[in-house]
């Protein structure tokens, strides 16, 4: 999932940086499947499934060992350590195509957004039908410097 980070992140990042605030990163995100493409300014729409199997933000830690270590001299990225499972669906969910890292299970801000690919790198929409279950790969979810 190569993405971008929004707004309000670059922004409290170059705060930290220059020396106007302190900035502390979060100690979970939270993932939001979508099935609209978000934009630095306009939310996805989240996925809407009852009871909530994969509608509801999924929980990622943010703490050494989950996310790999950004290497500098060969591009600066970073990726999830561990696989993200989510619960079995108990409907069909389809065109999933979004995801967003958040700062809360509910409310707080976006941090992330992005769109999932390939492994040929094309965007791609997924469908979850019922009685499946959807496993993001470790190594799935990529941020990249711009």
């Amino acid at each position: 999932m190569p993405g971008r980070r929004t707004r309000v992140f670059e922004i409290a990042t170059l705060r930290f940086n220059f020396g106007r605030v302190t900035f502390t990163p979060p100690l979970v995100y939270w993932l939001t499947l979508c099935t609209t493409a978000p934009t630095d300014t306009v939310e996805g729409t989240a996925v809407v499934d009852s009871p909530l199997r994969l509608g509801k933000r999924k929980s990622i830690p943010n703490s050494a060992g989950s996310w790999t270590v950004p290497d500098p001299l060969v591009r600066g990225e970073t990726r999830n350590v561990w696989r993200i499972t989510y619960q079995t669906a108990k409907q069909d969910v389809t065109g999933i195509g979004w995801g967003e890292l958040w700062d809360a299970r509910t409310g707080g801000q976006r941090r992330y957004w992005g769109t999932f690919i390939n492994a040929t790198g094309a965007a791609v929409r997924f469908d979850v039908p019922m009685g499946t279950r959807l496993r993001i790969t470790a190594q799935g979810i990529v941020s990249r410097e711009d």
